[in-house]
């Protein structure tokens, strides 16, 4: 199991915290994946519990009926509301949870309507996942006002969620190709590795010139230009909170050699990794 937990106010996992003064409050968000075990949860917490599949599948006990919820599903558990679910090992299940309460929530969900049932379908969209990372990302780091830049990432991301449902009920085309979203959250997650090209082009069943093509006109950019952004996003990240050395960061991103890393760096940005750093 993999587990990644930004923790801002919680005594306990299976109740959860509840907050009447404040109208937004964020207590706790995270990515897991499960990798071997089985594991099953039964609780009622105080505090709104939303998950975003982007890989495996969950099941959901509610009201009496079992719901599988795949890749790309969206499950909203409501304050005081029973929890029963359980995942399966051998699905590679891999999910993004957000736990959060306010005052002002229940206004936020009914007028988004997010309130007509528990298990809702939205595909895999990128802006949700960099959502969800930047919210866990601000947590850990804690810089001044982080809480307030989460809730606005919050609501954005609760905003997306209702925009693509009824978006999908109009009959509108996805704004991503589910098939460019699967590599696109590849990207996310594995943008160290020095995948090739044909290694994404595989998962769309595509060939490498097909794949390029409709990567592009989905996205604007290349595939190899998407992940070299990335890369530089999350150097100007580390650059900003940590004191990790240039050689270290160059690794962290998925360079081998410092020099080439500065290149990029420079190329993208204008200024040196060095440069940079001194602007924070």
């Amino acid at each position: 199991m993999i587990y990644n937990s930004a923790v801002i106010k919680e005594f306990d996992t299976n109740t959860g915290n509840q907050e009447n003064v404040c109208p937004y409050f964020i207590n706790s968000c995270g990515y897991i994946r499960f990798q071997s075990k089985n594991v099953s949860i039964h609780r009622a917490r105080v505090d709104y519990y939303l998950i975003y599949l982007v890989n495996g599948a969950g099941y959901y006990r509610i009201n009496g009926k079992l719901y599988t919820a795949g890749s790309g599903s969206v499950v909203i558990y409501q304050p005081h509301e029973d929890q029963d679910y359980y995942y399966l090992g051998e699905d590679n299940t891999e999910l993004y949870w957000i736990h959060f309460t306010g005052n002002s929530v229940a206004q936020l969900i009914e007028g988004l309507e997010l309130t007509n049932g528990n298990v809702f379908h939205v595909g895999i969209k990128t802006e949700i996942i960099q959502l969800f990372e930047k919210i866990i990302s601000e947590i850990h780091i804690k810089n001044p006002r982080f809480h307030t830049l989460c809730i606005s990432y919050l609501i954005k991301l609760l905003t997306i969620i209702s925009r693509e449902l009824y978006a999908g009920k109009d009959g509108a085309r996805p704004s991503k190709k589910s098939d460019i979203g699967q590599c696109i959250l590849k990207m996310q997650m594995e943008y160290q590795y020095d995948h090739p090209v044909s290694y994404y082009a595989k998962i769309t069943n595509l060939s490498v010139c097909r794949f390029i093509r409709k990567f592009k006109e989905t996205m604007n950019i290349s595939p190899i230009k998407y992940i070299e952004k990335i890369r530089m996003d999350k150097s100007k990240e580390l650059l900003t909170n940590t004191d990790l050395t240039i050689y270290e960061i160059s690794e962290v991103v998925g360079y081998n050699d410092p020099f080439y890393f500065s290149k990029v760096f420079k190329r993208n940005t204008g200024l040196s990794p060095t440069a940079y750093r001194k602007l924070r």
